[in-house]
C-alpha cells in the first residue's frame, strides 16, 4: 500500500463535497475539489507541418479520462495555445483560426467528453506563455501582458470565486481553508499524476491525505518523477486498468523506488506501483 502524507488531525470531507455554483455562468461544479492545469505536452508535434501540430492525442485523452472519473468537480485542461507560432514547447494543443478544420474541432471534442464523462466541469487553459517558455524553444515568445491586472481586477469583481491550488495535501487543510471562507475550491496537480482518482478517494473518506512523493524536497527530480507518472498514466486506457486508475504509475512515496529513481539507475519495472500489461 502507498504511503500517504502524514497527517495531524482527521477532518470530515463533507464540506468538499458541497456543489459550487458560479455566479456569471450558473455553470455548477460538483464538487470543492479541482484538478489544476498541468504542462502535460502529449498533443501532436510536426515541426515540417503546422496543421498536424497541437492536436489532442490518444495519449493525453487516457489522461483526461482518468481525470474525468476520478471525482474532481473540475477538470482543468493544460496549455492550449492561440497561436501556434508562440507555443510554450511540443506537445502543446493549439487553436487558431488558420488550423480551423474539422479534425481539430473532432479531437478537442472527444477531449471534452472524456473530462466531462462523471460530471466534472471542463475548463480550457488558453494563453501564451511568455516568460514561462524555454528560451531554446523560444527566443521571443508572446506573452498574455505585461501588466499586472490582478489588483485592478478583484475590487471590481462581485461575488467572485476563489480556488486556491499548491501545497494542499490533507483533507484536514482543504475543509479548513473552505470552512473559514480562504477560498471556495481546492486544487490538486502533481497529487493527481501519482493517483487521477485522489479527489475521489479523498471526497470519500477512504483516505485523509494524498499519496507521499520521497522526492518533493528536491523540485527537479520531483518535477521528472511526476511527468514520469504522467506519461504512464498516458499509456494506459481507462478500459484497460480494471478499475484500478493507478494502474501501471510508478509509486514514489516507496522509499526504495525514489532512490533508484535519483541514483539515475536504469529503472527496475518490477518497482513499478502496478505491473504493466504484456
Amino acid at each position: 500500500m502507498s504511503q500517504r502524507w502524514p497527517i495531524k488531525a482527521k477532518a470530515d470531507a463533507s464540506i468538499l463535497r458541497q456543489a459550487l455554483q458560479f455566479p456569471t455562468s450558473k455553470r455548477t461544479a460538483k464538487n470543492r475539489i479541482f484538478k489544476v492545469a498541468l504542462t502535460e505536452c502529449l498533443s501532436s508535434y510536426d515541426e515540417e507541418h503546422i496543421q498536424n501540430t497541437g492536436l489532442p492525442t490518444q495519449k493525453l485523452n487516457n489522461v483526461y479520462s482518468k481525470w474525468g472519473v476520478g471525482g474532481f468537480g473540475m477538470v482543468f485542461t493544460g496549455n492550449i495555445f492561440v497561436d501556434p507560432k508562440h507555443m510554450e514547447y511540443r506537445g502543446n494543443s493549439v487553436i487558431h483560426p488558420t488550423l480551423n478544420t474539422e479534425e481539430r474541432k473532432d479531437a478537442f471534442k472527444k477531449s471534452t467528453e472524456v473530462m466531462k464523462k462523471d460530471g466534472a466541469l471542463a475548463i480550457a487553459q488558453l494563453n501564451h506563455a511568455g516568460r514561462l517558455t524555454p528560451i531554446n524553444f523560444n527566443e521571443h515568445p508572446f506573452a498574455p501582458s505585461g501588466i499586472k491586472h490582478t489588483p485592478l481586477i478583484k475590487p471590481s469583481v462581485k461575488n467572485a470565486v476563489v480556488l486556491l491550488s499548491g501545497g494542499l495535501r490533507t483533507v484536514y487543510g482543504m475543509a479548513d481553508v473552505i470552512s473559514n471562507n480562504i477560498a471556495d475550491g481546492v486544487g490538486l496537480g502533481k497529487p493527481s499524476m501519482a493517483e487521477p482518482d485522489v479527489a475521489k478517494k479523498l471526497l470519500s473518506n477512504q483516505y485523509q491525505s494524498v499519496v507521499y512523493n520521497h522526492l518533493e524536497d528536491d523540485y527537479q527530480l520531483y518535477v521528472k518523477s511526476c511527468m514520469k507518472q504522467l506519461n504512464e498514466a498516458a499509456a494506459t486506457p481507462l478500459e484497460e486498468t480494471d478499475g484500478d486508475l493507478t494502474y501501471g504509475i510508478t509509486d514514489f512515496s516507496d522509499k526504495e523506488i525514489a532512490e533508484e529513481f535519483k541514483l539515475g539507475s536504469k529503472f527496475p519495472m518490477h518497482l513499478s506501483l502496478n505491473r504493466p500489461k504484456i
